[in-house]
């Protein structure tokens, strides 16, 4: 079986996955290729492991649940490198990421999901990793109940509007407000702000629940 490296964002259309009551793992047939959510780098949060391409050996295949939110849980080796430190490091460095959630045909909602990753170690020589950050916090200014018709924004740009609970948990699913001209980076702008729930703070007077969010591509 062959493990590509990340690919470029896509909005994921995919059936509910199900899994194997009696083993507490999924079929073969119902595990995703995982791909690390915007702003988790595994190169700035993992020093030891490095996502592998399809021709490096060893490699440690990590199967992991990845819930609605992006966030991995029951990290398991499926194939092992046959270094237990790799083995190891892979698992640990599954369990510091979020993951973009499989959705769910039809309605675009965000799932549970069985997900893997191949892992390879990071080369040696390779530049310091960078320091690991505190937990990203989504902070958005407030915003209108909608956004005005022909209202301007930066080519490129994708707003979402997200309403939240005192606690910075989404009281709805967010919805796109403004299309960047992408629709797969739409699709993943609105997984993104799913994936903050729980971890929003308002900019100004706490009353007003919801918020307004702007996420374009990073330039090459």
């Amino acid at each position: 079986m062959r493990y590509g490296p990340r690919a470029a964002i896509a909005a994921l259309a995919l059936a509910a996955i199900g899994a194997n009551p009696a083993s507490g793992t999924p079929a073969p047939d119902n595990i995703l290729q995982a791909h690390p959510a915007l702003r988790f780098d595994p190169a700035s949060r993992c020093s030891d492991v490095r996502p592998a391409g399809p021709d490096d050996e060893p490699v440690a295949v990590v199967l992991f649940q990845v819930g609605s939110t992006g966030v991995p849980s029951k990290a398991t080796v499926k194939a092992s490198s046959g270094a237990a430190d790799l083995d190891a490091a892979a698992t640990n460095c599954v369990l510091r990421l979020r993951f973009q959630p499989a959705t769910r045909m039809g309605d675009g909602v965000a799932i549970d999901s069985w997900q893997q990753m191949a892992w390879k170690r990071a080369r040696v020589g390779a530049a310091t990793a960078l320091p690991q950050p505190q937990p990203a916090t989504a902070t958005a200014s407030l915003a209108p109940p909608a956004a005005p018709a022909g209202t301007a924004s930066a080519p490129g740009t994708a707003q979402i509007r997200v309403c939240v609970d005192a606690g910075g948990s989404l009281t709805a699913a967010p919805t796109l407000t403004h299309s960047s001209g992408d629709a797969g980076f739409d699709q993943a702008a609105l997984q993104v702000a799913r994936s903050g729930s729980g971890s929003y703070r308002a900019v100004g007077s706490p009353a007003a629940p919801c918020l307004q969010l702007s996420l374009r591509p990073e330039a090459p």
